[in-house]
C-alpha cells in the first residue's frame, strides 16, 4: 500500500496447512474456551518422492496425508495413533483456496475500488475479495496491518470447525457418528439440612406440645370448663349501643359485672356458674 509521502511497499504472507491440535475445552457460564495442550506438523503424503516405502506397499495406503504424533494418554490420545487427511479433502480445499483467495484489489480514486478475482466463475469471489481487504470483520482492525492475518486466522477456525463437526455430524446418522467423551459439569442448587440448627426450633415445638397436653389433662382432672367453650369471657365484649365508640369502655365494663347475678351451684357432680 501507498503512504503520504513516501513509496514504501508492506507485503503480508501467511498459510493454511493441516496439523494435530490437542487441546482441553471447557465450557463455563456458557463460555467456551479451548486450553492447547499440543500441536504436531510433521507430515508425509503418499504423493511425496523418495519414501522409505515399495511400490506395492504403497498401493495398499490410502491416498493422503499421514500424521503420526508420538503423543500418549497425556495428550488425550493412546500411543501410537496415526492421522489422516484424505487427497480429496486436500485436494478440495487446495482448489477453492486458491480460486477463492487469489484476486487483486485497487483503488481507483478515493471513493472507487474494484475487486477482481482470479476465477469469474467462482461464487461470491469479488465479495471475499473486498471483505479481505476492507471490509468490517468481527475481532480484526479493519486499518491496521494484521487485518489479514486475524482474517485468515477466522478462516482456518472455520474450516477446522467443519472437519471437527464432520464428524459428529457423520451424515446426520447417530449411529455412525462419533460422539465426544469427557466430563460435564453443570451448576445446580440444592438444601442441606444441619441438625444442630432445628434443635432450638424443635425443643420449642416440644415444649409447647407437652404444655398443651399438660394443661389439658390438669384441666380434666379438675373438671374445670374450657375457655373455648365457656361464655363467661364473650360477657365482656358487649358493645352498648348508645355511644359511637368503637371498642368496650372502662365504665360499661364496670355496670356490666355490677349488674351481673350468679350463682355457684352443683349439677350432676358438677360445679357450674350460672
Amino acid at each position: 500500500m501507498f503512504t503520504e509521502n513516501t513509496t514504501q511497499w508492506h507485503a503480508t504472507e501467511c498459510s493454511i496447512q493441516p496439523i494435530i491440535h490437542s487441546f482441553n475445552a471447557t465450557v463455563t457460564n456458557n463460555i467456551y474456551n479451548e486450553t492447547t495442550i499440543a500441536t504436531w506438523e510433521t507430515s508425509w503424503a503418499t504423493w511425496d518422492q523418495d519414501l522409505n516405502i515399495s511400490d506395492s506397499e504403497l498401493q495398499k495406503i490410502p491416498a493422503g496425508m499421514y500424521f503420526n504424533p508420538p503423543w500418549g494418554l497425556e495428550q488425550g490420545i493412546t500411543p501410537n495413533t496415526n492421522f489422516m487427511f484424505s487427497d480429496l479433502a486436500a485436494s478440495s480445499l487446495d482448489t477453492f483456496f486458491q480460486d477463492l483467495f487469489t484476486g487483486v484489489w485497487f483503488m481507483r480514486s478515493m471513493y472507487s475500488s474494484s475487486f477482481i478475482p482470479s476465477s469469474l466463475n467462482m461464487y461470491a469471489a469479488p465479495d471475499f475479495i473486498q471483505v479481505m481487504a476492507i471490509g468490517n470483520i468481527t475481532g480484526c482492525d479493519v486499518g491496521s496491518m494484521d487485518k489479514l492475518q486475524c482474517a485468515m486466522e477466522n478462516v482456518a477456525a472455520a474450516v477446522t470447525k467443519s472437519f471437527r463437526d464432520s464428524v459428529f455430524i457423520a451424515d446426520s446418522d447417530p449411529v455412525s457418528a462419533s460422539m465426544a467423551v469427557g466430563r460435564a459439569m453443570a451448576s445446580v442448587s440444592y438444601v442441606e439440612v444441619r441438625w444442630q440448627w432445628i434443635v432450638l426450633p424443635g425443643l420449642v415445638w416440644v415444649l409447647g406440645a407437652v404444655t398443651l397436653v399438660g394443661s389439658m389433662w390438669k384441666s380434666r382432672g379438675v373438671r374445670a370448663p374450657k375457655w373455648r367453650n365457656d361464655p363467661v369471657p364473650l360477657l365482656f365484649l358487649f358493645r352498648g349501643r348508645g355511644e359511637d365508640a368503637v371498642g368496650v369502655a372502662e365504665r360499661e365494663v364496670e355496670e356490666k359485672a355490677e349488674g351481673l347475678r350468679v350463682r355457684l351451684y352443683e349439677s350432676n357432680g358438677r360445679m357450674a356458674l350460672g
